[in-house]
């Protein structure tokens, strides 16, 4: 089933993606820039009251620019690397030998999904370097390393979700069409839960809206939900017990709705000539 030769080779074929390398260095300088205004205020302005919001909003804008980053980046290497295949011919050579179509999709996908999750620990290591030497830790938010570390489950999670997905939409798109689909699908998934955590109803009637919040809520992988977890474990959040089992059911649902999908995008791509 795993064929560290073409997962290698997937990671070798995207680390030099211009795209990325592109948002990782605009993502460093935004971060920086940020923590040495913000550093720079606190020095101008000596009120605790206000170094406190500043350092919260600062840590909550890092986490939220790493986070947007490390989807973009898996967004940008997925939607190059099934697809580059696919209009090359690559694929046809590789599925010429001794391999499985089923395992071929997965190699491919923990390929890219282990450069997006090592260009997500490198940033999120800047990142902290940046808020921790512009003094922008709030001293009451409790800056746990180990919740930050936890933090990195979702995100990887997130990460293969946004492969699967882009390599689905790769079966019928070109590579801008996925790129801006797979987009599309983050931006409204997390819009939705957003939507639904504000204490909205999934469904509320038969129109437009809840029938949108009605497929990206129940029907497709709840990637909002997974990077709304990930989020709140890299700001230090407690998990109470609500928090556990709305990522339990989440996680059993998220299980469900790979596993269907997976099998309709089994079904079109073995019945696909290359």
């Amino acid at each position: 089933m795993f064929n560290l030769t073409l997962i290698k080779n997937t990671i070798e074929k995207e680390v030099r993606n211009k795209s990325v390398i592109f948002l990782f260095i605009m993502t460093v300088i935004v971060m920086y820039l940020g923590g040495v205004l913000s550093n720079t205020l606190q020095i101008e302005i000596q009120e605790s009251g206000f170094s406190t919001y500043l350092a919260t909003a600062s840590m909550t804008v890092v986490i939220w620019i790493i986070s947007l980053s490390a989807k973009l980046v898996a967004a940008l290497i997925s939607a190059n690397i099934f697809r580059s295949d696919l209009e090359s011919g690559v694929i046809s050579q590789i599925l010429a030998l001794p391999i499985k179509r089923s395992s071929y999709v997965i190699n491919r996908m923990l390929g890219g999904a282990v450069l997006s999750f090592l260009y997500l620990i490198f940033i999120l290591i800047i990142g902290v370097v940046i808020l921790l030497s512009n003094d922008l830790v709030p001293k009451g938010v409790d800056f746990s390393m180990v919740k930050m570390v936890a933090s990195l489950i979702p995100h990887f999670l997130q990460i293969l979700i946004i492969m699967f997905v882009s390599c689905f939409f790769s079966l019928f798109f070109n590579k801008i069409g996925t790129l801006l689909l797979t987009c599309f699908y983050v931006l409204a998934s997390v819009g939705v839960y957003t939507y639904i955590k504000a204490g909205n109803p999934a469904l509320s009637g038969l129109n437009l809206s809840s029938i949108f919040g009605f497929i990206f809520y129940w029907m497709l992988p709840r990637i909002g939900e997974i990077s709304g977890l990930a989020d709140m474990l890299s700001l230090g959040a407690e998990l109470n017990l609500e928090i556990v089992k709305s990522f339990v059911f989440g996680f059993v649902h998220l299980v469900a709705t790979l596993g269907i999908w997976g099998l309709i995008f089994n079904f079109i791509f073995k019945r696909r000539s290359f």
